[in-house]
């Protein structure tokens, strides 16, 4: 993200592997990219399972093609 301006949308798993996971990934880029929408997924977890903005989408693993298609669509509208 720093070093490119084509980065539309981050779209991120919550559980990744080393020290940062996707809910510290989104607070950073929401930190200082604020601009940039970001949709986070999970198959192990659940959005009641972790405190994120309300605003902020989540996509529920497994999720159909179709469903990330329409949020990402609504969030580059």
């Amino acid at each position: 993200l720093q070093r490119r301006d084509d980065i539309d949308v981050l779209f991120s798993d919550i559980k990744m592997p080393g020290t940062l996971d996707g809910l510290g990934l989104a607070a950073r880029v929401r930190e200082r990219w604020p601009s940039i929408p970001i949709i986070l997924t999970s198959g192990h977890l659940y959005r009641s399972d972790f405190d994120m903005p309300a605003s902020m989408p989540f996509l529920q693993k497994p999720y159909r093609a179709g469903a990330l298609i329409a949020e990402l669509a609504r969030l580059s509208a």
